[in-house]
């Protein structure tokens, strides 16, 4: 099925982590991939983030990870979440990353595609079509548009250095298929944290709660509790039907 004919489900919700300038400037400005930058570090071999500056990289679940990853140490991080069924699927695009994992991962096991990873970034808009399973199996994807103001519905605004068990969560984020597989019901709670949602240590530990000892769970609940760092900057209104920036062209 085409991205054309595969709506967006309502209330479906991605997440742009980048610094506090520009998470502050969103629900006035929107989002234009431009003024974001290319990011300004990486944790060990993980491929920098924002790669392609005409682009937005989005998120399901990592969108603190990529404030992280595009903020020099002393800022604060921004996180604007957004209605993504108010933007238009014709402008999604798979994430390069996904897109080398698994032609690597083929390549191992079915010797070398056509899709090798130096052609992927030349050849990006041919898997328009996988933009859906890349966030399905791998937490991000790209948006090739400017984002509008109405599409935007909340932007937090996150101090790492308040709680050291928040944030070293979020550091130690692993980028990968199996990453995503592993950890993807953590990160959906520390996503749900930063957006204000009250996570309880229940909530936290899930199927893990009875086998923590009572001393470790005191301590998670005294980190979820502290939202001293956390400022929900901005809740807008449910967004409009607003008129859809066509995608953008990568010019290589």
């Amino acid at each position: 099925m085409s991205t054309r004919a595969r709506k967006i489900k309502e209330g479906t919700k991605l997440y742009l982590g980048t610094s506090e300038r520009l998470a502050k400037l969103s629900p006035t400005a929107g989002l234009v991939a431009d003024h974001m930058g290319p990011a300004r570090r990486a944790r060990g071999k993980q491929t920098k983030l924002n790669r392609r500056n005409h682009h937005l990289y989005l998120s399901s679940i990592y969108p603190a990870y990529f404030a992280y990853c595009n903020t020099e140490p002393a800022e604060r991080w921004g996180i604007v979440e957004i209605d993504a069924a108010a933007l238009d699927p014709d402008a999604f695009l798979p994430d390069e990353d996904y897109l080398r994992e698994r032609s690597a991962n083929h390549s191992k096991n079915n010797g070398p595609l056509r899709d090798r990873p130096h052609e992927l970034r030349a050849h990006l808009e041919e898997y328009q079509q996988e933009w859906h399973e890349c966030l399905d199996r791998f937490g991000t994807c790209i948006y090739a548009a400017p984002i509008l103001q109405p599409c935007i519905t909340k932007v937090a605004i996150y101090d790492p250095l308040s709680n050291d068990f928040i944030t070293q969560q979020i550091i130690h984020t692993t980028l990968s298929i199996t990453g995503y597989q592993s950890d993807s019901f953590r990160n959906r709670q520390l996503t749900r944290w930063l957006m204000g949602d009250n996570i309880t240590c229940q909530d936290w530990l899930a199927d893990r709660f009875d086998a923590t000892s009572i001393e470790d769970r005191d301590k998670i609940i005294d980190a979820l509790q502290d939202t001293s760092g956390l400022d929900i900057f901005y809740f807008g209104p449910a967004p409009k039907k607003v008129a859809r920036p066509k995608a953008v062209k990568a010019s290589i």
